[in-house]
């Protein structure tokens, strides 16, 4: 059976979302983040509004073939 999994890549405008399948790459996504929500160090400011974030991303933007539903934007 297939093993799938999700990989991020936080940046300071933007998250990215991988899906793996098998160590292969199924899928990359790219989501804007919130102003203010990553500071000028990187650091993500407000935690909770992260989680929030995340939480209503995931609602959003099913994936197919994932039961963990992510997707936004493929990323070119």
């Amino acid at each position: 059976m297939a093993k799938t999994r999700l990989g991020f890549d936080l940046g300071s405008s933007s998250m990215k979302v991988a899906l793996l399948r098998d160590n292969s790459l199924v899928r990359l996504e790219k989501v804007r983040l919130p102003e203010n929500l990553v500071d000028e160090r990187g650091t993500i400011a407000l935690p909770h509004m992260f989680t929030q974030f995340l939480k209503q991303t995931k609602r959003s933007c099913p994936c197919p073939g994932s039961r963990r539903r992510w997707c936004c934007r493929p990323v070119r």
